[in-house]
């Protein structure tokens, strides 16, 4: 009988040894027989919020592109080409007129001969440069188509092959043409070359003579 009640005490105080020892360990959250447990909540762990400075990117400026024409080269001039003026028609028949001379002698070696004309309305012009009644012409000059004013041109005294023309009278003819073929010549006399000089010394009071490279002859002179 004794055995028994040890035995059951001893249960009874396992019993209630473990039921202690679960309220000590549960103590913090009741364990209630028969209640469902509540599922854990999932604690979402966020990091401190960091504030990010956004740095606005520089505007780029787009170009917009503008076609641009293209460019047309300039026309050069084809070497060795030459514009031809062309003679249009005048409504009158053209004259020349007003003709002057720089000098009526000259002298080659050391001057030249000047001349301007006036002529009246757009015309070729030549020139041509003779000894009185000779057939052939020393020295022609084509000066094409000129127009209507004063025309210039200048005599050196040698003829076409560039040589010194011999001393003596020389006429000159000038011809203007216009465009209908009519013509009008003047003839200018009393032209002459020269290669006689006179060379003068002022230190010396002499005076000397030539005819070209020829000397003739010498003279004191008297300063005046």
């Amino acid at each position: 009988m004794k055995h028994r009640l040890i035995v059951a005490l001893v249960v009874l105080l396992l019993a209630t040894g473990a039921g202690a020892s679960y309220q000590a360990r549960g103590a913090s959250r009741p364990y209630t027989q028969g209640a469902r447990l509540a599922p854990a909540r999932a604690i979402r762990m966020t990091s401190p919020t960091s504030t990010t400075r956004t740095t606005p990117r520089p505007s780029v400026a787009r170009a917009t592109a503008t076609a641009t024409p293209p460019r047309t080269p300039a026309a050069r001039p084809t070497p060795g080409h030459h514009t031809t003026p062309t003679l249009a028609p005048s409504s009158g028949p053209v004259a020349l007129g007003n003709a002057q001379f720089s000098l009526y002698t000259i002298n080659p070696q050391f001057t030249r001969q000047d001349v301007s004309v006036s002529l009246s309305a757009p015309a070729r012009v030549r020139v041509r440069i003779a000894q009185p009644g000779d057939v052939s012409h020393v020295r022609t000059m084509d000066l094409g188509v000129r127009p209507a004013g004063t025309i210039t041109l200048q005599w050196d005294g040698r003829d076409n092959a560039h040589r010194l023309v011999p001393a003596g009278a020389y006429t000159y003819t000038i011809t203007a043409t216009n465009a209908k073929g009519q013509r009008h010549s003047d003839t200018y006399n009393m032209l002459a070359v020269t290669y006689k000089r006179i060379v003068i010394s002022l230190s010396k009071q002499q005076l000397w003579a030539f005819d070209g490279s020829h000397y003739v002859m010498s003279s004191l002179s008297t300063s005046w």
